[in-house]
């Protein structure tokens, strides 16, 4: 694995672009953020499925704590595809206006996933952006990130269903 300091990132979009040359048995690439320490940070992975072999499935996961234990599955969701080759991954983490940690991730314009993780073990502090494998030889290319200076939950707002509404700068008409 690889970690990309950025010690004072708080919301971010990050790209790359991870090619696949060799895969071995129950291959992954992953894309980690707000990464704190191997037991703390986000994942969006993308794996190739072992029960449906031309299938691959984008997940996004939480780790807090060591091992598989430590590991929650918070969303996923499969397409056709083949591990190798490149994929253009992305993976957005930003905390909203309600304080839940907002978790987008994408594959490939194919396949995307979201996730509002609201639960006390939410990672809501600074982190890192690292690439990770496990059973296959990847190169990232084209790895940009920008910050996302705030994530709006539009739909806890109350008011009358016609009009202008205004929240912390955003107009919604």
């Amino acid at each position: 694995s690889v970690c990309i300091p950025g010690a004072a990132w708080f919301g971010y979009i990050a790209y790359a672009d991870m090619t696949v040359s060799q895969a071995a048995p129950d291959p992954y690439i992953s894309l980690f953020s707000r990464y704190v320490a191997e037991t703390n940070y986000y994942e969006c992975r993308l794996v190739k499925r072992y029960a449906v072999s031309s299938q691959l499935q984008i997940q996004l996961r939480r780790q807090n704590g060591s091992g598989t234990a430590g590991s929650t599955l918070l969303a996923s969701s499969n397409f056709t595809g083949n591990i190798i080759g490149t994929h253009k991954m992305w993976f957005m983490v930003a905390t909203n206006n309600s304080g839940a940690v907002l978790l987008r991730a994408g594959v490939t314009n194919r396949c995307w996933v979201e996730y509002n993780d609201s639960a006390a073990a939410r990672i809501n502090r600074n982190g890192s952006l690292a690439l990770f494998s496990r059973n296959a030889t990847i190169a990232a290319d084209n790895i940009v990130v920008h910050k996302v200076t705030d994530a709006q939950n539009f739909s806890s707002w109350s008011a009358p269903s016609h009009g202008n509404y205004t929240n912390r700068g955003w107009v919604v008409l």
